[in-house]
């Protein structure tokens, strides 16, 4: 996996200078801390896949600043594994105005769907080989959180695989802050601001 996350780590920290801003210092960090995720779920992409033609993936967790959709999809193409990427994001997310963001999408060809899972709409008829609902989960309220899954469920291929991930709250530095009150923003980025947008994701 350290090649990937080798790799990851290059294109992490060049998303989070373009498109965040970051200090060198504050982009290394991030990339730091994102690529052995994302390495690891760029694995599981090519483990859960037999298929030898297209594979349709979803990223349902948003497009976020894009490190992650950016990351994945370059890695993916490097190697020559064939195939399409969708990502659902909110109309509201302030990244979306990014120009470096709208590059990336356009030259990586990530189709973005506008999707919003407190109104979620069904017209859409297209199912999934890999469906990746990674680190949103804590930013929905229950209902919405059940309603997702279920859509989810619905949009999957017969042999389809959906990805799940969350933040470890019992991951002991984690557990510590809790203690003393802390919120453990390293892990929902700008979730406070997000909800107050009623943006999630």
């Amino acid at each position: 996996m350290s090649k990937i996350s080798d790799q990851i780590y290059a294109t992490c920290y060049d998303v989070n200078k373009n498109v965040n801003n970051l200090s060198q210092e504050d982009a290394h960090f991030w990339a730091e801390t994102s690529k052995k995720r994302f390495a690891l779920t760029a694995e599981k992409i090519l483990k859960y896949t037999n298929k030898k033609d297209k594979v349709k993936i979803l990223n349902a967790s948003g497009l976020g600043s894009g490190d992650h959709d950016v990351s994945i999809v370059k890695y993916l193409k490097s190697i020559g594994f064939p195939f399409e990427w969708d990502v659902y994001d909110s109309p509201g997310s302030p990244y979306l105005e990014k120009p470096a963001l709208k590059d990336y999408i356009q030259e990586l060809n990530i189709n973005l769907i506008f999707f919003d899972y407190t109104k979620i709409n069904k017209n859409d008829d297209k199912k999934y080989d890999i469906i990746l609902f990674t680190e949103i989960a804590e930013h929905l309220d229950h209902s919405s959180f059940l309603n997702a899954l279920n859509y989810l469920h619905e949009k999957l291929e017969e042999e389809g695989v959906l990805i799940v991930t969350t933040p470890n709250a019992l991951w002991f530095p984690a557990r510590i802050k809790n203690l003393f009150g802390a919120e453990g923003n390293e892990y929902y980025g700008e979730g406070n601001k997000n909800l107050e947008k009623k943006v999630y994701g």
